[in-house]
């Protein structure tokens, strides 16, 4: 968790499983600064995208109305969606049925981000930070609150969220994500990322291929 404090930010860590300490935090917090969570968990007390293994959702931040409307076009709707104090703006949410590596997710954030004409920017790299319902955006005076406006219990599958939507209009190729095992001196081949330890292979062993 991030929050604004005098004219810098400030972190706060919680365990998986105190989850109604990290809500008393935000919401205690709610009423004074800006206050944002990590999309993806981390594995240590670090923001950083070196500090996450596994990401568990995707997303996607919605500047306009145009863009909120294209959610219904999609092949899976969003299980949730919050409307992120800004007129217009909404986040939305996909959770997966089983997590995802960091380079596999950033791309589909990319393919959403593309497909629906959002911010397709650091809002899709892993590390991101949005803002959590039971807040409010201090952009404007007053404060706007920040709110859940759907919630579905179903969880989803990378491919479909993106089945027949946009190319990843940036596959970058990220320097290797190392695990906390390869930062112990185990096997690093055992620590890449999946998602690049498979596309590496294949283009070793066939050649140059097309990616989607």
């Amino acid at each position: 968790m991030r929050y604004r404090y005098g004219d810098g930010m400030r972190s706060a860590f919680f365990e998986h499983t105190d989850t109604t300490a990290a809500a008393r935090t935000i919401v205690r917090l709610a009423s004074g600064t800006d206050v944002y969570v990590g999309v993806a968990p981390r594995v240590r007390r670090a923001g950083g995208r070196d500090a996450i293994e596994r990401v568990w959702s995707l997303w996607a931040d919605l500047d306009d109305a145009d863009a909120a409307t294209a959610l219904d076009d999609l092949p899976v709707a969003p299980a949730i969606r919050i409307a992120s104090g800004s007129s217009g703006h909404l986040h939305a949410y996909w959770p997966l049925q089983q997590p995802i590596g960091v380079l596999e997710a950033e791309a589909a954030n990319r393919r959403l981000a593309a497909e629906l004409g959002a911010d397709g920017g650091a809002v899709t790299n892993a590390a991101t930070i949005l803002r959590s319902p039971g807040t409010n955006s201090h952009k404007t005076t007053p404060p706007r609150p920040v709110v859940l406006v759907r919630l579905h219990e179903a969880t989803t599958t990378v491919h479909a969220v993106t089945a027949g939507i946009a190319r990843d209009p940036a596959p970058a190729r990220a320097a290797p994500i190392l695990t906390t095992t390869a930062r112990r001196g185990q096997d690093p081949l055992r620590a890449l990322d999946p998602a690049l330890y498979v596309e590496v292979g294949t283009t070793v062993s066939s050649g140059p291929t097309a990616t989607a």
